[in-house]
């Protein structure tokens, strides 16, 4: 199991919020998040090649990735960035589960009663 997956199912575990990698979002584009929690429309992208001029620094893909963004948060998603760093330090974690939090605590104030919990055995399988 990947260590982006461990770490994906701590939060769902503190959540009960379903996640998915590399999830396809846009209804005619072939764009992924590298994970999402579909049902509170909250995402995550992990950029590499920060220090190494990789894909997501140069220009062709900092463009692309720009694009991408805007039409995900059209579309109402929360897009988080992290670089891979992010992961073993303990920003991603506490960036999400935050974000997590916030979102369902948005579920509840909006119709007045709290969000369903999510069955647990919508856990993903370990691949």
């Amino acid at each position: 199991m990947s260590f982006l997956k461990i770490l994906l199912n701590h939060l769902f575990s503190e959540h009960e919020c379903a996640f998915e990698l590399e999830y396809r979002f846009h209804p005619t584009r072939k764009w992924r998040f590298d994970a999402a929690f579909p049902s509170l429309m909250i995402a995550a992208e992990i950029d590499g090649g920060a220090w190494t001029q990789g894909r997501h620094t140069r220009g062709k893909g900092f463009i692309g990735d720009q694009e991408k963004t805007n039409e995900a948060q059209l579309l109402g998603w929360e897009i988080y960035r992290f670089v891979p760093d992010d992961l073993s330090n303990g920003k991603f974690v506490d960036v999400l589960s935050r974000a997590l939090t916030n979102a369902k605590s948005k579920e509840v104030s909006s119709n007045g009663k709290k969000a369903p919990k999510t069955n647990k055995s919508q856990a993903p399988a370990d691949t």
